[in-house]
């Protein structure tokens, strides 16, 4: 059928055919628009019902918390705690009411005009037994107290209370009331509660609800406990005195349809619902006689606009789903379509172009296969390429990292792992193992990420690795700006290994210079022995000096051995061997290191359990060992006052000594190098981590050893196990 408007412009059929539309979307849209009018509302009803809901289970759950905490506060309270417990443990009845008041004006003074919805505070005893009752008002003191278990842990909140009695309603919260220590429950803290009050104050955080009087009073709230009961909040600015409260009851389920918008919100502090209802009649009344006008205006404009579609649908838009289609054709790779044309109007004009546009998109299609062919072999190649040069990077042993402008990774291997953990957390601070040559550079990060730095190399530490960095700039991109090129290899390795050769030769100076301090200090200390020897030979023997002379005496002879063991620390000699009483060896222990733990406020003490004593080795070597241990407790006690025992048990054919204090302890992080030589926890320069080394060594020269048994805060003990002298075994271990 031909096109009898062909002679006309599109324009004017476009014209012609949106008069028409216009009419129908009229009638149409008259009944959509009411629809979504009266749907926009329902929404906004929805909308504000669901905000009023949880805007209210908020409040009500915020408040319900902030009395729970303020009950929690009450409860920490130290005179209350200290004050309770000693009520329960009095046994005089006139101390029993002294505390009672106490705590009764305590809490009625300080503690319930800080809460307006306290009414009343109750010590409740771990027995259920009232113990004190203070009230705000005077009230009566309660019977009973509805609380499931008075010994029950955590915060508990009630419901609500006394809505079948004459009384007022009330709730009650109660948590418990621990002992000074922490360590057991003393009572239980109720505190009652005013449901009028907290909810009416909550309720007006949320302000008075709509402007217009029949919109606020189609608002109704409802407050639900868990077994039923329930207040009624007239309007969402209700105050204190319109609220209602309700027994137990079942509410009939309501909807839309009921006339009623309703929305059901659980208060996760106390389990409460929280039910909101409005009314819809006056909600919906503005867009009632809107629908009913638009839909009788658009009834009779409806059949006029369906004749008048018929030409544009007919003429205008079969032409067009044409091209459509076609256009769908060479979307799928049809490109030999063509649209037949008919008109002499834009819509034939548009079709002849059609048809162009598709024979050129053919011949340029097949160009494009050619091209598209020619890119795929030189893709193949370029993949080939970057596989071998992916490949090469990865089979590398040190760490590659190719960083852009902005400090980013582009590309990395697998070696490189430790180097991106580093520089992908942001909180540490990369720094130079030596001294930086870059004196203006506070971070190493600063020399090695930043663009326009010139190369660099240098040895890193890296957490507890060891990187040694090399570090290059990358030519400039199309904006100018350079990335970087980094180079890490992990020679913590080696780093050990040179810093175990440098013990060694430590190690072996240490030998010679022990040789010579060896010559020079002992002719001093036999000079002073000697003299000492004399001065004690001359005095009397109950001179008080007597003793004085002796101690130098025989601290003089523990030098000469503890150079003489300085010495034998890197040779194979045996030790003096004779009986010796590990008894007292340790109280001349304790005499020989008191002044120095009076002055560190540290007290040296001894507890001898074991059955013998004896065993066979070098007094002098045992002695040193045991004040190294001593002067170690003392040293790690700070300004802290300390305490340190020494003590003795039988352990089968040998001797126990344990060295005990409660000072601050080893961390654990160095509890497996104390007894490495030269290690030492104390500042640098007042020790030589040569004690516990060469403790460790005078015990297994006497057949027995030295552990750690354990370390923390308040008790560090270390254990000496000797072998006893041979017949002076144990007793315990049943041999003679």
């Amino acid at each position: 059928m031909r096109d009898p408007l062909h002679w006309m412009s599109v324009k004017h059929k476009l014209a012609l055919a949106f008069a028409g539309l216009c009419l129908l979307a009229f009638g149409v849209g008259g009944y959509l628009i009411s629809n979504s009018a009266r749907s926009a509302l329902r929404k906004q009803i929805d909308a504000r019902i669901e905000f009023q809901c949880h805007a209210t289970a908020g409040v009500l759950d915020e408040r319900m918390r902030l009395l729970g905490r303020r009950t929690e506060d009450f409860a920490s309270d130290g005179f209350l705690r200290e004050r309770a417990d000693a009520l329960l443990a009095a046994s005089d009845r006139e101390r029993r009411e002294h505390l009672r008041d106490e705590l009764r004006r305590h809490l009625k003074l300080n503690k319930l005009p800080l809460v307006s919805a306290f009414t009343a505070l109750t010590i409740v005893g771990v027995d259920g037994r009232l113990l004190v009752h203070a009230s705000g008002d005077g009230g009566a003191v309660p019977e009973s107290i509805p609380i499931p278990s008075v010994t029950g842990p955590g915060l508990w909140h009630s419901e609500l209370l006394g809505l079948e009695g004459d009384g007022p309603p009330r709730q009650i919260v109660t948590t418990p009331l621990r002992s000074l220590d922490g360590t057991r429950t003393v009572a239980r803290l109720v505190a009652w509660v005013d449901p009028a009050t907290w909810i009416a104050s909550s309720l007006k955080e949320l302000g008075p609800g709509p402007s217009h009087a029949s919109a606020q009073e189609s608002v109704v709230i409802r407050i639900r406990d868990r077994l039923g009961a329930s207040v009624v909040v007239p309007a969402p600015g209700a105050t204190r005195d319109e609220l209602r409260f309700e027994a137990s009851h079942e509410a009939a389920p309501t909807s839309a349809a009921d006339g009623l918008f309703t929305q059901d919100l659980t208060v996760p502090e106390n389990g409460w619902t929280v039910h909101v209802r409005m009314r819809a009649v006056d909600l919906f009344a503005p867009v009632s006689g809107l629908q009913s006008r638009f839909l009788a205006f658009g009834a009779v404009l409806a059949f006029l606009c369906a004749l008048l579609l018929f030409f544009p649908m007919q003429f205008l838009v079969r032409p067009l789903v044409r091209l459509r289609e076609a256009a769908r054709q060479i979307r799928n790779g049809d490109y030999s379509v063509r649209v037949p044309t008919d008109s002499a109007d834009e819509v034939g004009e548009l079709a002849r172009s059609f048809n162009h546009m598709a024979e050129a998109v053919d011949q340029q299609t097949r160009k494009l296969r050619g091209a598209a062919e020619e890119l795929r072999a030189r893709q193949r190649e370029l993949r080939a390429q970057h596989e071998r040069l992916d490949t090469v990077i990865r089979s590398l042993r040190d760490g590659l990292v190719v960083l852009d402008a902005d400090g980013r990774p582009v590309l990395a291997n697998t070696a490189a792992a430790p180097l991106l953990e580093v520089l992908d957390d942001h909180d540490v601070r990369l720094s130079s193992r030596y001294a930086c040559q870059s004196a203006a550079a506070a971070d190493c990060t600063q020399c090695l990420l930043q663009p326009d730095a010139a190369a660099s190399s240098c040895l890193l530490d890296a957490g507890s690795r060891v990187l040694e960095v090399h570090t290059t700039q990358l030519p400039p991109d199309a904006d100018g700006r350079c990335g970087r090129v980094l180079v890490a290899r992990d020679v913590t390795d080696r780093i050990e290994q040179d810093e175990q050769d440098i013990h060694r030769e430590r190690l072996s100076v240490l030998g010679e210079v022990a040789a010579v301090m060896a010559h020079e200090l002992n002719n001093p200390l036999t000079s002073i022995r000697m003299f000492a020897q004399m001065l004690t030979d001359g005095l009397a023997a109950d001179s008080p000096f007597r003793e004085h002379a002796q101690v130098i005496v025989r601290n003089t002879e523990t030098c000469r051995h503890t150079i003489g063991a300085l010495l034998g620390y890197a040779t194979a000699s045996a030790p003096e061997a004779g009986p010796v009483s590990v008894h007292d060896v340790a109280d001349d222990v304790v005499r020989f290191v008191r002044p120095l733990a009076e002055r560190a406020g540290v007290h040296v003490g001894t507890r001898f359990d074991a059955a013998s004593d004896c065993v066979l080795g070098d007094e002098i070597q045992i002695r040193q060992l045991l004040v190294n241990l001593v002067l170690n407790a003392v040293q790690a006690a700070g300004d802290e006052p300390m305490n340190v025992t020494m003590t003795t048990r039988s352990d089968g054919g040998a001797i126990a000594v344990e060295v005990a204090d409660d000072g601050p302890g080893i961390p654990e992080s160095t509890q497996g190098r104390i007894f490495d030589a030269f290690f030492s926890t104390k500042p640098r320069g007042e020790g030589t981590g040569l004690g516990l080394p060469t403790a460790r060594r005078i015990a297994e020269l006497h057949g027995g050893g030295i552990e750690l048994v354990e370390s923390r805060p308040g008790s560090t003990v270390f254990r000496v196990r000797l072998r006893l002298a041979p017949g002076r075994v144990s007793l315990e271990s049943g041999v003679a």
